[in-house]
């Protein structure tokens, strides 16, 4: 639970610490690919990192995510209420499916997909319980539907869970928070406005340089990524007898680091239980960011974290140049291992006069 411990487990991966999975996660995937996923991890960032890079997102993915985050937005604000947590993983799953598997939309390929990855996630966290109906048992037959022994794992798979699970638990996240702040929603509004004032008639859709330009939403996708978390933390088995500290971490044993509870220190962030994005501004941003690791450290920093960042801001982009919410049920949250959403959350999406 500490910033230094934490980076030094992650800058010396290979040398004194392997990646280490849990009994459930190599049952569903099988012991050998999850071996495999070890020895080919440089040639999968190889495959994977140009396809996350900023000239990709560029030239590729700009015009295809405006699409699918616009008509999304537009078919949410004809319902009378939308669950936030669903309907964000629906969007996600139609843009990432697309460009990484080729499925369209709501295809036969697409909904067989979605299904399988739907009952995988649920076995992914499960008690490892192989009986029938179990959710166990269910994501041990959708692992089988969904990889084999050519599957590239830790690209496709790792890419579909960060896309279609990770960042729309993270956006529902962010939208309880901005619902809770109108003060951060005003600022938020107030700088893509300017934006939109300042674009060429002739631009169809948001650009790269104007991403570029978002200093304050920026600082609201670090407050969001801060205060919500994804897992209970990354696990990390020592290769041999590690001394560190004055404490030795005897070979074999896993170690867990916590990214959440470095971002919840409160020697690190002032009252770090509220949501302030202003605490990035620039004169602080230094000093915090060091203590900040949503997506990692070190060689197996996720290849996609500017991809998720640059996702979060092409939908905090049209939501408050577009429309305004409000709450239908209030989807109360707490905290165990991450940030928990015991109940659905449901907003009205309305069309910004």
């Amino acid at each position: 639970m500490d910033t230094e411990v934490n980076r030094f487990i992650f800058r010396h991966e290979d040398k004194l610490f392997r990646t280490w999975y849990p009994n459930t996660l190599k049952s569903i995937f099988g012991k050998k690919t999850m071996r495999d996923v070890e020895s080919i991890h440089k040639y999968v960032r190889s495959i994977g990192g140009p396809v996350f890079a900023p000239k990709n997102l560029k030239e590729a993915f700009i015009f295809e995510m405006e699409k699918t985050i616009t008509e999304s937005l537009r078919r949410w604000a004809t319902n009378p209420s939308i669950e936030v947590k669903q309907s964000l993983r629906n969007m996600m799953f139609d843009l990432i499916i697309k460009k990484l598997v080729g499925f369209e939309p709501n295809s036969t390929g697409s909904k067989e997909l979605r299904k399988n990855i739907e009952l995988f996630f649920k076995g992914v966290i499960s008690f490892p319980l192989l009986v029938p109906g179990t959710n166990f048992y269910q994501a041990m037959q959708s692992g089988r539907a969904l990889l084999d022994e050519n599957f590239l794992v830790d690209t496709v798979a790792g890419f579909i869970f960060a896309g279609v699970a990770l960042t729309p638990t993270t956006l529902t996240a962010g939208m309880k928070f901005l619902t809770d702040s109108p003060n951060v929603v005003e600022a938020l509004s107030e700088e893509h406005d300017t934006i939109l004032k300042n674009r060429d008639e002739t631009q169809p859709t948001i650009t790269w340089e104007e991403f570029k330009t978002m200093k304050f939403t920026d600082q609201v996708i670090n407050e969001i990524l801060r205060l919500s978390s994804n897992g209970p933390g990354i696990t990390r088995q020592a290769l041999k007898d590690v001394q560190y500290n004055g404490y030795t971490i005897p070979a074999g044993w896993v170690v867990m680091i916590s990214p959440m509870s470095v971002h919840l220190n409160p020697d690190i962030f002032e009252d770090p239980l509220t949501f302030n994005p202003w605490r990035w501004q620039e004169e602080n941003a230094n000093s915090l960011m060091k203590h900040f690791m949503p997506f990692g450290d070190g060689k197996r920093h996720c290849m996609g974290a500017n991809f998720t960042k640059f996702q979060i801001a092409m939908f905090l982009h049209t939501l408050v140049t577009k429309y305004r919410w409000k709450e239908i049920k209030r989807g109360e949250t707490f905290r165990i291992a991450d940030l928990a959403f015991p109940q659905d959350y449901h907003i009205k999406l309305l069309p910004r006069s």
